[in-house]
């Protein structure tokens, strides 16, 4: 979810830095841009809302392959709007990402960041406060995995996964075990949600031990939100063993 105080934080990361208590640094867009090499990566926007994430990837990848997922209808139409005009190397699919393809009830919520194929969990207003996470309705969408949108457009590897899917980024990741066996995804950057937010959401270690039993490794972690000095969601970036090994090199 994005709070107010997440808000001044994404204005600032459309400029390039991320906002914290010693001031700002390089944020976990920058990074990503400094760790996949080559000129044409396949990014996929996996959750990609209102489209402002997948203008910031094609302006650090200029010449990109980016596919971005929106599922909910009417953000799906403010997705096209904004992106009009980025070319083929842009393609928009309104499809929810999961471990399935079929289709599947969504929920809106009332702040339309927070809509999520999960139910809202009882407690989450103890963590985001009120009129934000209260469903208002319910829709179907049709849903499919990662591994099988790449066996459908033929596509045999993936630079960038980014998934921000409101706590159903475990059943996109299950959806995509086939490529991540194949060490095919060489980045992951996901947002953990820490807090009680959603009804079925799985917790951080089984997150960590979903990428160990691929042989991902643990990056860093951004964005870091708080309430009460609790951590209750971050952003994080995984990689698989060839870009860990180069990384590893580079250190020497």
């Amino acid at each position: 979810p994005i709070s107010r105080k997440s808000f001044i934080r994404k204005i600032f990361d459309r400029l390039g830095y991320e906002v914290g208590r010693k001031g700002t640094t390089l944020n976990a867009m920058n990074v990503q841009e400094s760790l996949i090499e080559g000129r044409e990566p396949v990014v996929f926007d996996v959750g990609a809302f209102d489209g402002s994430t997948t203008k910031r990837y094609r302006e650090l990848f200029p010449f990109a392959s980016i596919y971005s997922f929106e599922p909910f209808p009417e953000t799906f139409e403010q997705l096209k709007i904004n992106t009009a005009g980025e070319g083929s190397k842009t393609s928009l699919h309104n499809l929810a990402i999961s471990d399935k393809k079929g289709v599947a009830v969504f929920n809106a919520n009332a702040f339309s960041a927070t809509n999520s194929l999960l139910p809202t969990d009882t407690d989450s207003s103890i963590y985001w406060g009120q009129g934000v996470l209260e469903t208002e309705k319910q829709v179907e969408v049709n849903t499919t995995t990662i591994d099988a949108f790449c066996d459908e457009n033929a596509i045999s590897k993936i630079d960038i996964l980014k998934l921000d899917v409101q706590g159903a980024e475990f059943s996109a990741l299950m959806g995509a075990k086939e490529m991540l066996s194949k060490q095919s995804i060489s980045l992951v950057y996901l947002e953990v949600i820490t807090a009680p937010t959603y009804q079925g959401q799985h917790k951080l270690h089984e997150i960590f031990n979903l990428f160990a039993s691929f042989g991902y490794e643990f990056f860093d972690y951004y964005n870091p939100e708080r309430k009460s000095r609790q951590l209750i969601q971050a952003d994080m970036i995984f990689v698989n063993k060839p870009l860990m090994q180069g990384l590893k090199e580079n250190l020497q």
